[in-house]
């Protein structure tokens, strides 16, 4: 979401206090604005929408949060599939970012790295699969940010070449985008411009 949809989104909120009997100042209006704004306004008014269908109290900003994106287990398991897709259409030869997920960068460092985790992947897959959504996971739990991991993975190709000191050979990384449904890709992306920034 971004200013314009403000008002749409107090509107919103209205309708919430209306059905659960309940009257939001300005601040929790700001507060839950600026907590679900990475996500559009069509997707935020859905789950709005579904919490009155589903929820027997005033939705809390994690329960719309998790409407929308699903519990940790799911948003592990788009990040595995992410991943998957990555493998298979990029390869670990090259160098990649996943442009709007952080919490991938946080897995695949401690897993061995962009290079070491396609060759890991190819020997044990269902241990593999299990070890990378419980590091999702932890990551969630940690809140990580771009601060918190390399802005790119490197690659096969990339690491050899910068180990033989052939540096006009560094192709640098490839974007790849989550899978993950709810994400809206280019606020995420702004964020972490700016993050990098500071």
């Amino acid at each position: 979401m971004n200013k314009s949809d403000f008002h749409k989104f107090a509107g919103l909120m209205a309708m919430l206090d209306e059905t659960f009997g309940k009257e939001s100042s300005n601040l929790k209006v700001k507060v839950y604005f600026d907590c679900l704004e990475d996500f559009d306004i069509e997707t935020v008014q859905k789950s709005f929408f579904l919490s009155i269908k589903t929820l027997k109290f005033y939705p809390k900003v994690a329960e719309l949060r998790e409407i929308i994106e699903g519990d940790k287990d799911s948003q592990a398991l788009w990040a595995w599939l992410t991943v998957m897709e990555a493998l298979r259409t990029v390869d670990n030869y090259e160098s990649i970012r996943f442009a709007d997920d952080p919490n991938i960068h946080f897995v695949i460092e401690n897993m061995d790295g962009w290079e070491g985790f396609g060759r890991w992947f190819l020997k044990e897959e269902p241990f593999i699969q299990k070890e990378f959504e419980r590091l999702y996971k932890l990551a969630l739990a940690r809140g990580i940010t771009w601060k918190d991991v390399p802005d790119y993975l490197i690659g096969i190709f990339d690491a050899d070449n910068t180990f033989k000191g052939l540096t006009e050979f560094i192709s640098g990384p490839v974007d790849f985008h989550s899978l993950l449904p709810a994400r809206e890709t280019k606020k995420l992306e702004a964020e972490k411009k700016k993050e990098l920034k500071n």
